[in-house]
């Protein structure tokens, strides 16, 4: 290795780097395994524990970008991070640290190590940006062209569809134009750091395979930019032959990650299984005693409930919200990106994600979906998990006692169905029955029949003691791969199929989904985006297609109100199809359909939707279960339910608040519609129908009076709307608020059709509806691009 120029970045320097950013030092692990991909140039797979800080491979990558730049040297460390894993939840947080650093590079000071490595990635990127941070999943605003340049060092957090789409060339809702510049920035020059992959390994074989591929080009300089894979999980890898990268004796004696190490987590077995017939109710009970018999004995109040079904969490939730003793929350990831940023803002989740005190007045209950599995920076002080997999009660028990404070912190795992030939345990089948049968040859075993909270209670202080220094020697000899879930079958990526994906423009017929490259071929299809707007009605009965596409060419979705669901679970939601549905939190598991009698039969009746034609341009009526297509976007009427404010139900309780309005741009269209305003307050009959009839006055007003009177006409139907009387607080009243306050201070309104100008905002009404009406906000100042809203049907652009 050359010596560096004078003034450049010395790799001792490193933990200085950590220290400024964020606050403290690194583990030895860290500095380790900077020193040693410096030296190699192989990014090693990571087999860390979690609790150690494995998200600081984001640190480690842009200070050896920056150091390896200074050094004059030839560049083997990619220019862009993807930090890819498939929980959105866990997605933000990457996200929200990427930020941090980005932020930290623009404010830091010239003479800092941090300001010495802002100052070599600005050069290296030539801008004035040292750092972007950037987040790509389905249900946030993200330009289609989302970095300035190819040579700008960038972070991007993903999940595993958004990032694999793109590197095999079919961008999820990009266009064919895009498709290959996508597939550029993806998958070269680019460091794929996959965490948690025991949840991802298709992804991670398939990048690998394009990997091999590409260091086969004729052009030694692009062969050099192949994508390079690194996995962040113990459990997972490419191939067996990864070198791998572990913790050692130094992170054994560090005072903080030592006694990480040795959190005293004692497992308990609670068997609630006999004679269930309902397994969410029957989890939601034993939960509720468990939960007795933990908070005597806690050190701190906050306590994790981890549900295998987001039904089994939603039944637990139920229950235990009726306490008056605690405080509950409830956290799945299937939820529309408003809504999350709204429950991420709740003082009870702040609190969690903060730390809760030890002197909080009441407990908080966490009860969450394998959302919480992985990556989120949660520490409970006590643990109520259903039975699963090995790997996934591992990944449960890392939510306890993170940082190794606790003197005791008890996990009860709860076994609430039984695995037979008349029975099957949701989600995880054959994997749970044997891990349990494994886990009772060490841990405690308690029976529910007849059991309460303080027998319970005396017996959490003799559990099996499980930690990462603990763990080798309980599963030594033990064959781990049958308490696990089968590994999907992985197609393999070969040439023909690469030369196929090239072709983007016209995309071949037929062409390859990416699905299975992504998920495996046993898994279920794809999901389709869902939003809900509260003006698509029926007349006599009967849908109005023609009105239904008219409405939503007006104000086409934005990525904040729309849900990624599996196909399949949308198409049982509209048919209301019998039996149970237990369908988990995890991305791209399978799902079983229903056994085939051998007969043709008539397909189900349906719940009427539209669906998002991207060939055709336009939105297209959908009667049928076949007209769900993976991949697409599906709009429903508010009326039919299947989301609140924690995210997708399944059910038809209640209607779900139309959040169509509330783009990030601010000129986007706004609906005065008394269905749509109802349902953000009140939701009630009676607050609709005097919301419909201060719209009708002014639309009669509008077409009656002089075109002069236009601007009066509609602040007075906004000051009337702005009324506490007639928008009282609701759960989404601020957001009307903000919005109908926007729209007042606007100075000239028209109807004229070609009246928005610069200082015009124009005023659409509906021919077919009195109670109705469309304001679009004056056009941007001369000079000033107007900002798209990021469309879920059509790609959006970037103001440059």
């Amino acid at each position: 290795m050359r010596a560096a120029p004078e003034g450049a970045l010395r790799l001792e320097e490193f933990s200085d780097f950590v220290q400024e950013v964020r606050g403290h030092r690194p583990f030895p692990w860290q500095t380790a395994y900077l020193n040693r991909v410096a030296e190699s140039g192989i990014w090693s797979d990571l087999d860390i524990p979690t609790g150690l800080g494995k998200t600081s491979m984001i640190d480690i990558w842009a200070f050896l970008l920056a150091w390896q730049h200074g050094t004059g040297a030839r560049r083997t460390v990619p220019v862009r991070l993807f930090f890819v894993v498939d929980r959105r939840l866990v997605v933000d947080q990457a996200h929200d640290n990427g930020c941090a650093l980005q932020q930290a590079l623009h404010d830091s000071g010239p003479t800092t190590v941090t300001g010495r490595v802002a100052r070599a990635l600005r050069d290296l990127g030539a801008s004035d940006t040292a750092l972007e941070s950037v987040r790509m999943r389905g249900g946030v605003d993200w330009s289609s062209r989302w970095l300035r340049s190819p040579a700008q060092p960038a972070i991007i957090s993903s999940t595993v569809d958004q990032y694999g789409s793109r590197l095999l060339f079919r961008g999820y809702h990009t266009s064919p134009r895009m498709r290959p510049v996508d597939a550029a920035l993806c998958g070269m020059d680019a460091l794929l750091a996959v965490d948690e992959a025991h949840i991802a390994l298709p992804l991670l074989v398939t990048a690998t395979d394009c990997a091999a591929y590409q260091a086969t080009a004729s052009h030694p300089a692009l062969a050099g930019r192949a994508v390079q894979v690194v996995s962040l999980s113990a459990t997972a890898s490419a191939s067996a032959n990864r070198p791998r990268h572990s913790i050692t004796a130094a992170d054994r004696a560090h005072p903080v990650a030592g006694r990480r190490l040795n959190a005293q987590r004692r497992l308990t077995l609670l068997d609630a299984s006999p004679n269930v017939t309902d397994t969410a109710a029957a989890f939601a009970q034993a939960a509720a005693l468990a939960l007795d018999a933990l908070l005597p004995v806690i050190e701190r109040p906050v306590l994790g409930v981890v549900a295998n079904t987001l039904r089994a969490a939603r039944v637990t939730h139920r229950l235990l919200a009726q306490r008056e003793d605690v405080d509950t929350v409830l956290l799945t990831g299937r939820s529309r990106s408003l809504d999350r940023e709204r429950l991420l803002a709740h003082p009870l989740v702040t609190e969690l994600l903060a730390g809760v005190r030890p002197d909080r007045d009441k407990p908080l209950i966490v009860v969450a979906t394998q959302t919480v599995e992985v990556g989120i920076d949660i520490s409970f002080a006590g643990l109520v998990t259903e039975n699963a997999s090995l790997a996934a009660l591992i990944q449960r028990l890392g939510r306890l006692d993170r940082t190794g404070d606790l003197g005791l912190a008890p996990a009860v795992v709860l076994r609430a169905s039984a695995q037979s030939d008349q029975n099957t345990i949701p989600v995880y089948g054959e994997s749970a029955e044997r891990t349990w049968a494994q886990v009772t040859k060490r841990a405690p075993v308690v029976a529910m029949h007849g059991l309460d909270a303080p027998t319970l209670a005396g017996k959490l202080a003799e559990g099996l003691l499980v930690n990462p220094l603990t763990l080798p020697a309980l599963l030594a000899g033990v064959d781990t791969s049958s308490l696990n879930m089968a590994t999907p079958l992985i197609p393999v990526v070969h040439r023909t199929l690469v030369d196929s994906w090239t072709r983007t423009g016209p995309t071949p017929v037929p062409d390859q989904t990416p699905a299975p490259f992504l998920h495996g071929l046993d898994t279920s299809p794809e999901d389709v985006l869902v939003l809900w707007r509260a003006d698509l009605h029926e007349t006599d009965g009967q849908p109005d297609f023609d009105q239904w596409a008219t409405r939503m060419r007006q104000t086409p979705p934005h990525a904040s109100e729309t849900v990624a669901i599996p196909a399949r679970q949308l198409r049982h939601f509209l048919t209301r199809s019998p039996g149970t549905d237990d369908n988990s939190d995890l991305e791209g598991t399978t799902h079983a359909e229903a056994a085939s009698t051998g007969k043709r039969q008539p397909p189900p009746a349906m719940a009427p939707a539209l669906r998002y034609d991207d060939r055709e341009d336009q939105w297209v009526p959908v009667t049928e279960p076949r007209g769900i297509r993976p991949g697409s976007t599906v709009v429903l009427p508010a009326r039919y339910g299947g989301h609140d404010t924690y995210g997708w139900t399944g059910t038809r309780h209640q209607p779900v608040t139309d959040l169509g309005d509330f783009p990030t741009a601010d000129t986007a269209p706004t609906r005065i519609d008394a269905h749509v305003l109802a349902l953000l307050s009140t939701g009630d009959n009676e607050h609709s129908s005097q919301l419909a009839a201060a719209t009708n006055h002014a639309t009669r007003r509008l077409r009656d009076e002089d075109p002069d009177n236009t601007t009066d006409i509609v602040n007075d139907l906004l000051d009337v709307l702005l009324d506490p009387t007639h928008l009282p607080g609701g759960p989404y009243a601020d957001l009307a608020h903000t919005r109908l306050n926007l729209l007042r201070a606007i100075e000239q309104w028209t109807t004229t059709p070609s009246g928005r100008t610069e200082k015009h905002g124009h005023v659409v009404l509906d021919t077919e509806d009195p109670c109705r009406l469309l304001l679009i906000p004056p056009r941007p100042p001369r000079g000033q691009r107007e900002r798209p809203q990021a469309s879920v049907t059509t790609p959006p652009t970037r103001a440059r």
